[in-house]
């Protein structure tokens, strides 16, 4: 095809030739496959990101790389996506505040066995007794990410007051809780180091992971809080014991792409190694189906009706959307088998002229 010269130094290499030939007629990802394919929990890496997520130290002189919203928007799907990523960010920075407020009362240190310990505790934290993959589900026809992936954590409330123990024995289906993996240093940092330390070296957090609760077992197996009527109310008892083994949905995204990172880069396998469940206000937890609810509307193709379209958008005059300004009026309005005929009608509304 003659698209190169002969005195590029680059035409002989065949294989860099093909690889630019691929790239620019690759099918490109749209961004509502990039939103599907995101994880709706945020991770350590978003979290401590400060282009993504500053702290609260941000005096505002600078411009953050964030979406506006403005009075006017191109599409639906364009306000959808900026409403997306600004939730996800914000709700990202309420989670980060509630982890560096929780996980230091934990007091973490490195015992004898080299294994990572906890001297204090936390009243929305706890060691992890157990953690194990239960099912993953083979993905959906088109997807990559599978289908669900589901495990159980064990853990114990016996060193909490009854107030606490009712608060952790309160969890129950759809609430979200928080997988950490703390592992300190060996020797405590100094005051130097500390101040020139990220937040997660000085906690010693290696990485973090959401889930959403499918069912909360007592220490005899029994179904607690539950809502979906296998337990009848007369057959209600109070949870027996001080461990509880809860059942969790992962988000499929973030398994998949640490499966991925497993396998292509040896990384290390983020699922043996959580030790601390942490847990949130519910009024202040509910980020996770607020971001489904958004998600789900821009795989939607149309969810506002024409006549608020434009002035939902910003466009267009804002009295358009009046009912005496529709087009579409209704000179006559049939009843059907509501009134029998005009005195009727009039009859039922006598204070009306």
């Amino acid at each position: 095809l003659k698209l190169i010269s002969n005195d590029d130094p680059w035409v002989e290499r065949i294989d860099f030739l093909m690889e630019v030939m691929v790239s620019f007629f690759e099918k490109r990802q749209s961004q509502k496959e990039a939103i599907n394919a995101l994880p709706l929990y945020p991770n350590e890496q978003i979290m401590w990101d400060e282009s993504l997520v500053p702290s609260i130290n941000y005096s505002g002189e600078g411009c953050l790389a964030l979406p506006k919203l403005n009075l006017q928007f191109l599409t639906l799907h364009d306000y959808l996506l900026r409403n997306f990523n600004l939730f996800r960010l914000e709700s990202t920075y309420e989670i980060r505040e509630d982890i560096q407020e929780a996980v230091p009362h934990l007091l973490s240190y490195i015992n004898n066995e080299g294994e990572t310990a906890f001297r204090g505790w936390s009243r929305m934290a706890l060691p992890i007794k157990n953690f194990k993959i239960t099912e993953v589900k083979q993905p959906n026809i088109g997807e990559v990410k599978p289908a669900s992936v589901t495990a159980d954590i064990t853990f114990s409330i016996s060193s909490y007051k009854a107030h606490i123990r009712s608060e952790w024995d309160a969890l129950k289906e759809h609430d979200v809780l928080f997988l950490l993996s703390i592992r300190p240093s060996f020797e405590p940092l100094s005051e130097e180091q500390a101040a020139k330390a990220t937040v997660p070296e000085r906690l010693g957090l290696q990485y973090v992971r959401g889930c959403e609760i499918v069912e909360v077992r007592d220490e005899e197996g029994t179904l607690m809080n539950d809502f979906t009527g296998r337990i009848k109310r007369d057959e209600w008892k109070p949870p027996k014991g001080e461990m509880r083994t809860v059942t969790v949905a992962l988000d499929a995204a973030q398994y998949h792409m640490d499966v991925t990172a497993i396998a292509d880069n040896g990384a290390e396998d983020v699922y043996s190694t959580f030790n601390i469940l942490m847990r949130r206000k519910p009024k202040e937890n509910n980020f996770k189906a607020i971001l489904e609810s958004i998600r789900d509307l821009m795989n939607e193709y149309c969810i506002v009706p024409d006549w608020l379209h434009d002035v939902f958008l910003g466009y267009g005059n804002p009295s358009s959307a009046q009912w005496n300004n529709m087009p579409d009026l209704l000179d006559v309005v049939d009843f059907k088998d509501t009134f029998i005929d005009a005195d009727h009608l009039r009859g039922s509304f006598p204070e009306y002229q």
